[in-house]
């Protein structure tokens, strides 16, 4: 009767990881398919992701994108990083790579000066107006940058995987260390009784390195909740069970409270040498930004490079300028089209606020400048009419020239800098080019 009850117990630990896992692929490939789909869908499951939630509410106030954070951190301090293990695309895709690699458990330190130096950098530098860490490491931007073509990123990330599987999760992600601090202070925590007898066995299917299974430590900081540990062990030594309050807790939300306004002010501090650093390490001037970046240096702060806008473009003129730049538009081969407003409905972070047809038609993202020496009609000597034919807002004219020829002409006024006449320019180099300006505006 023992042996059954024992029996009965180790399966209903083992459904507990087969549920996890089940969770996590679905939500992994739906997540997947809606980035590559793009449009609402890939807007949606932006918005409970915790990075674009961090960049949007350091730059504006959200009540939607404040009470799901809200949520998620309330969540995270009752059970644990289970957002880690169920809802993060990136954690899922490194349990991807180790699976596909056969890649057993290696030991993992506790890289405290690591984990909570970046996390410290990462909410100064976002508090001081600059969200250069969340670009780099945020998991969900990084996540859909693989997916779009980020092939460095996916054999940096197969490399970390293979040296020290989720290294990733518990030393490097911002937002893994935030959730962390909530976790390790949490109400229910994973926990090593007293009938363990250090087999091991959980230590080295641990992705994350938080169990010492000599001392009989498990490391709730750490842990993102894969459940490896519950649903292996043959004493059922490992329980999630509740822990009483203590001062230790109580300690933790005064102190969690105080970071909050202590990140705050810090900041604003902070703010004229991060934007002093955020112009050097970005050099876009002249870059024609999407429709709805509003100024460049807002848009700057705020673009974590997602690339959802990218994805959403239906003639993919939206490319990253640089590792550590946001995106801009390129019209080498289109201009962005006069009927669309797909990109800045999907943005997460808030750097492209939401525009309706009719207000991206009227608004002005560049200004076309035209370089007469290298038109065709000047050049060659033959008529060409094709930009001015190519404007949606009729800011190119033709205008007498030479020779009984007609010539281009550009009234800045009207223009919108939307690249359909840089991009069917015959020319090469280009009579006429698009130049960014300082703040988009609405005519």
């Amino acid at each position: 009767m023992i042996f059954w009850r024992g029996l009965a117990r180790l399966a209903y630990r083992k459904a507990y990881r087969r549920v996890r896992i089940a969770v996590a692929a679905g939500f992994f490939l739906l997540t997947a398919l809606c980035i590559l789909g793009g449009g609402k869908s890939a807007a949606i499951v932006a918005s409970i992701q915790p990075g674009p939630m961090f960049v949007r509410l350091s730059t504006e106030f959200s009540m939607s994108g404040l009470i799901l954070l809200t949520a998620l951190l309330g969540a995270t301090f009752l059970f644990g990083r289970y957002f880690c293990s169920v809802l993060c695309p990136l954690g899922a895709l490194q349990d991807v790579i180790g699976i596909i690699f056969k890649k057993n458990h290696s030991s993992i330190p506790n890289a405290k000066i690591a984990r909570y130096g970046i996390a410290v950098a990462s909410f100064l530098f976002l508090a001081g107006g600059w969200a250069i860490f969340f670009r780099l490491l945020d998991p969900f931007s990084r996540f859909a940058g693989i997916l779009t073509g980020e092939t460095w990123l996916l054999v940096a990330l197969i490399a970390l995987v293979f040296w020290k599987k989720r290294l990733y999760c518990a030393a490097v992600c911002p937002v893994g260390a935030i959730l962390g601090l909530c976790a390790k202070h949490g109400v229910y925590q994973l926990r090593i009784n007293e009938t363990c007898v250090g087999c091991g066995l959980c230590e080295t299917n641990c992705p994350t390195g938080c169990i010492d299974s000599q001392k009989r430590t498990l490391d709730n900081e750490r842990c993102v909740r894969c459940l490896n540990c519950l649903s292996l062990c043959p004493r059922g030594s490992v329980t999630f069970s509740g822990v009483v309050a203590d001062d230790s807790r109580r300690a933790f939300l005064i102190k969690g409270c105080a970071a909050v306004f202590g990140a705050a002010a810090s900041g604003y501090a902070l703010a004229r040498p991060v934007r002093a650093l955020a112009r050097l390490g970005n050099n876009t001037e002249g870059m024609v930004f999407p429709p709805g970046a509003s100024d460049r240096e807002s848009f700057v702060k705020k673009c974590t490079s997602c690339r959802l806008c990218a994805i959403s473009c239906p003639v993919d003129i939206i490319k990253p300028s640089a590792l550590l730049g946001p995106v801009r538009l390129n019209y080498a081969n289109s201009g962005c089209r006069y009927d669309c407003a797909a990109c800045n409905a999907v943005c997460p972070s808030g750097a492209l606020r939401h525009l309706t047809l009719e207000n991206k038609q009227w608004l002005k993202i560049g200004e076309a400048v035209f370089d007469s020496p290298l038109c065709r009609v000047i050049k060659e000597n033959k008529p060409c009419d094709l930009c001015a034919k190519a404007c949606p807002k009729e800011a190119i004219f033709m205008a007498d020239g030479a020779n009984g020829l007609k010539i281009p002409e550009v009234n800045a006024f009207h223009c919108i800098g939307c690249g359909a006449c840089y991009a069917i320019c015959p020319m090469s180099p280009k009579a006429i080019n698009v130049k960014g300006i300082e703040q988009q505006m609405m005519f």
